[in-house]
C-alpha cells in the first residue's frame, strides 16, 4: 500500500520530471505496479534517512547536471548517479548568480531559518556564528546540510569562523575559496544585497522584541 508520504514524494518527482511543463498530480495509486511501489518505498527510506535533502532539488538535479538525458524514470532516483547529481547540483548552487530569483528565495528561506534558530536559542545575530552545541559551531552543520548558504553568511556579516582551516576544508572542500568567490558576487550584486539589508534589519528588530 502506498502511504500518504510516498504519494507526496511521487508527485514531487512527477512535477520536476515535467520541467516546468503542465502536469496533473496523481491522486489514485491503487493501480500502481508492484515494481514502482517497491522503488517508491526505497525512495521513502532514503529520504527519511537524509531528512535535509530537498525533495524538489533532488528530483530536478539530474536535469541540471546531465541535461543531455531527457527523461529519468523513478528507478533512477535510487541509484548512486542520482545521489551524485544532487550533491553536484547543491554544490553548484553555492556559487550561483546571487541576483537570480532562485538565489534570493534560498536566501530568504535560510534567513528565516536563522531567525527561528536564534529565537529558539535566545541568540543575537552576532552570537549565531560562535554558538555551539557540540564540538563545532552549529553554523557549520547548518551550512553543510544546506539550511543556510554562503550568501547567508555574507548577509549576516560572517567573514571568518573560529575553526581550524583544515577542519573546514575537510567538511566543505575549499571553504575560504568558496567564501571569497561568493563574497565577491554578493557585494557586486544589486538585488540580493538590497534584499539582504532589508531582511537583516527586520531580523534584528524581531530578535530585539524577544528580549
Amino acid at each position: 500500500m502506498v502511504t500518504e508520504r510516498q504519494k507526496r514524494i511521487y508527485n514531487v518527482y512527477l512535477k520536476e520530471s515535467r520541467r516546468g511543463q503542465p502536469y496533473k498530480l496523481r491522486k489514485n495509486f491503487d493501480k500502481m505496479d508492484a515494481h514502482s511501489c517497491s522503488v517508491l518505498e526505497k525512495l521513502d527510506q532514503f529520504l527519511s534517512a537524509y531528512p535535509n535533502i530537498e525533495w524538489s532539488a533532488y528530483f530536478s538535479a539530474p536535469h541540471k547536471i546531465y541535461p543531455d538525458e531527457s527523461k529519468y524514470s523513478l528507478d533512477f532516483f535510487i541509484t548512486q548517479k542520482a545521489k551524485k547529481a544532487y550533491a553536484l547540483h547543491m554544490k553548484s548552487l553555492e556559487t550561483q548568480d546571487p541576483d537570480t530569483i532562485e538565489s534570493i528565495k534560498r536566501l530568504q528561506t535560510s534567513l528565516q531559518f536563522v531567525l527561528d534558530f536564534c529565537r529558539e536559542k535566545g541568540l543575537t545575530l552576532e552570537q549565531y556564528a560562535a554558538y555551539c552545541e557540540d564540538s563545532l559551531p552549529c553554523v557549520v552543520d547548518h551550512l553543510k546540510t544546506h539550511k543556510i548558504t554562503y550568501y547567508t553568511l555574507h548577509s549576516i556579516g560572517i567573514s571568518r569562523l573560529n575553526i581550524e582551516q583544515r577542519v573546514l576544508d575537510f567538511v566543505f572542500g575549499d571553504f575560504y575559496g568558496t567564501l571569497q568567490v561568493t563574497k565577491n558576487k554578493f557585494f557586486a550584486s544589486k538585488l540580493m544585497k538590497e534584499f539582504s539589508k532589508r531582511a537583516i534589519t527586520k531580523i534584528q528588530n524581531k530578535l530585539k522584541e524577544n528580549k
